[in-house]
């Protein structure tokens, strides 16, 4: 599969353009964690080559093929049919819709055969879930195409997809807003013993769906998780909220890889509520 390509030193998206602020944040907050160790230190650096998007990028072992698009990119796994993470990373100018909704979803080419189709949400009772939201690919014709792929889409129930999940998308939208860029990965978290429902084409109902979030908020990192059940929930969205060492746990892949060891382990053992929802001070 030409389209289907693993991940090297560098992120292939590229954006409309890269905004100077862009590269002035990130000369800001490199230099502004001590832990980052960019002045000889015995910390990593981020790795060569990486640029800014690179944060989002879990990693990831054998089994999932990587797919590249231009607002995102896809851990697939095959045996589900859906994928195990999308990542990217979203900033206030891409908030700004420039396209409208597309609502055409579609099979993507480079995993036919192994992904849904139309016919497996017909009259199913579920609705396609985005991963990545519509809305935070409004930015451009072509990322809100690939944003209604079904490698962006998995099985969630209706009163979940329009209630819960969807006010916790608009509450990243507004972190977004409000302090500049977000690294998101997100994704089902499908456990083989109890979710063992499927479509017609094999794509497993996922029993809980995930977000884990990064920021570089007051000159330091910060991090926060949710898992939710694929149900209707009356809940507030930081009920849901844990550590990402716990999600890291639940789903056994390593989150924000590309920060220094040190960082890392200090930003995700820890959940703070406070800092990220301010009605609760």
């Amino acid at each position: 599969m030409q389209a289907v390509q693993q991940l090297t030193g560098s992120f292939t998206r590229k954006r409309f353009k890269m905004k100077y602020s862009l590269f002035l944040f990130l000369i800001l907050f490199l230099n502004s964690d001590p832990g980052l160790g960019i002045s000889g230190g015995s910390e990593k650096t981020l790795k060569p080559g990486h640029d800014l998007e690179c944060l989002a990028i879990p990693s990831y072992g054998n089994g999932l093929l990587i797919l590249n698009r231009k607002g995102f990119t896809v851990g697939f796994d095959t045996n589900h049919r859906q994928a195990f993470w999308v990542a990217y990373m979203l900033t206030p100018g891409e908030l700004v819709p420039l396209v409208k909704r597309s609502n055409s979803f579609y099979s993507d080419i480079d995993v036919k055969g192994w992904v849904a189709v139309d016919a497996d949400y017909k009259k199913s009772g579920y609705d396609r879930g985005h991963l990545a939201p519509a809305a935070d690919m409004s930015w451009s014709d072509s990322t809100m195409l690939e944003s209604f792929g079904y490698v962006n889409i998995s099985p969630q129930k209706p009163t979940f997809n329009r209630g819960i999940w969807k006010k916790l998308e608009e509450q990243v939208r507004a972190w977004t807003k409000a302090n500049d860029t977000l690294w998101i990965v997100t994704g089902p978290l499908i456990d083989r013993k109890v979710d063992t429902m499927r479509l017609r084409n094999k794509v497993t109902v996922p029993g809980r769906f995930y977000k884990a979030l990064l920021r570089h908020h007051r000159q330091r990192w910060q991090t926060i998780a949710f898992l939710m059940p694929n149900s209707g929930s009356k809940a507030n969205i930081w009920e849901y909220s844990i550590a990402v060492d716990e999600l890291e746990a639940a789903i056994g892949i390593d989150f924000f890889p590309a920060l220094p060891d040190s960082v890392e382990c200090r930003v995700e053992r820890v959940c703070e509520l406070k800092e990220w929802f301010k009605q609760l001070n």
